[in-house]
């Protein structure tokens, strides 16, 4: 099933807001609790550079999709672009790096005698 322009436009909100969400629980790690955007992004800086630009990514879709024409969103988000680029890529990686920072993998089984 496709998803119509629309949908699309509100799919790049919920997954901009559920990438929210993850960066504030790793904010909560530290005892870190934002308030902004911008609060956010400069967390991300200093301590989890590596999602920062699916971060941001997603941020600018999510911004284009809710203030932007629908024309605008579309131009920048192509058909399948919101489920392939910023749900099974952006998102993808940032849940991934979150997921690997609250439950590592277990330690290795100690050796035998």
């Amino acid at each position: 099933m496709s998803l119509s322009q629309v949908d699309t436009c509100w799919a790049a909100v919920v997954v901009f807001y559920s990438c929210l969400h993850l960066v504030d629980r790793l904010a909560s790690r530290l005892n870190i609790h934002p308030q902004s955007h911008g609060d956010r992004q400069r967390f991300l800086t200093k301590h989890h550079r590596s999602i920062l630009v699916a971060y941001n990514d997603l941020k600018d879709a999510s911004e284009i999709a809710r203030y932007g024409t629908m024309n605008q969103f579309q131009t920048m988000y192509p058909a399948t672009t919101v489920q392939t680029i910023l749900i099974d890529q952006h998102l993808v990686a940032i849940e991934t790096y979150v997921l690997a920072i609250f439950q590592p993998p277990p330690a290795p089984p100690p050796a035998s005698p």
